[in-house]
């Protein structure tokens, strides 16, 4: 394996982690305010372990295969979840408190 192939595959596992994470950090933390950069990229690598974690407790629960089909459905599915809940969450403004 060559430098150029693990920096791709590095970046593309980084960007696995980084977008749904960031969607579900935007879903519990709506405002840019509430979370300062640093913060919210710390919080996205958590959180996109989310995914693959779902996946696990289908496949051991109800038996569904772990294959490329099912994971790509799994990403899609909690990225878009948390982007419809962080649309549809209402936000407190500074106004009202």
């Amino acid at each position: 394996m060559d430098a150029v192939t693990a920096v791709k595959g590095t970046i593309v596992l980084m960007a696995l982690l980084l977008i749904p994470g960031i969607a579900i950090s935007y879903a519990i933390f709506p405002r840019k305010q509430d979370l300062d950069v640093l913060e919210r990229l710390g919080y996205s690598f958590i959180l996109g372990l989310t995914p693959p974690l779902i996946l696990y407790f289908l496949s051991k629960t109800f038996e569904v295969p772990a294959n490329p089909t099912t994971t790509t459905a799994t990403f899609i599915f909690v990225t878009i979840a948390a982007l419809a809940i962080w649309k549809m969450r209402p936000t407190k403004s500074a106004a009202a408190n």
